[in-house]
């Protein structure tokens, strides 16, 4: 699951999954002009960034992989290329060592639209979504980050 932090730095990120104990896998940043990831757990470990009401569809611990991404998602079809790569080459790292699909069926678009998932689908979605995209959840990031782009760059070493 892909999601965007709603912020401009590592700093507030961290100080947000520490104060609300919603630690991803990974932060993506390139606030300093490098892209550099941060990986908060393993991979075989459940994270918790996405929100789970009582009585709904199991979401974090779905074998879900989640990576906030240092920005906003009103800005996410902007990010510049390089960082688009750089998250590309965190994803080719993800697929080769979680089982992730290199796919996605999902549709990302501008906050303020609705594209969740039905509890049936999300149990049988293989591949790359957003948080926009989990059921039961109130988020819309990571926006209509260009998905494409993320999918079509090839595999790379981080």
């Amino acid at each position: 699951v892909l999601h965007t932090t709603e912020g401009a730095t590592l700093e507030g990120a961290r100080g947000a999954y520490v104060a609300n104990n919603s630690w991803p896998h990974f932060t993506i940043t390139d606030q300093t002009g490098t892209v550099v990831v941060h990986q908060h757990l393993p991979v075989s470990v459940a994270a918790r960034s996405l929100e789970h009401r009582p009585g709904t569809v199991q979401n974090n611990r779905q074998t879900t992989i989640q990576i906030e991404i240092v920005g906003f998602a009103a800005h996410s079809s902007t990010f510049p290329q390089t960082y688009l790569d750089g998250i590309a080459r965190l994803m080719r790292w993800i697929e080769a060592n979680a089982a992730v699909a290199k796919a996605s069926s999902v549709v990302f678009v501008a906050p303020g639209h609705e594209t969740r998932l039905s509890d049936a689908a999300w149990l049988a979605y293989a591949g790359w979504c957003g948080h926009q995209h989990v059921p039961h959840n109130s988020h819309q990031d990571p926006g209509a980050i260009a998905i494409s782009k993320l999918l079509a760059s090839p595999a790379a070493a981080l």
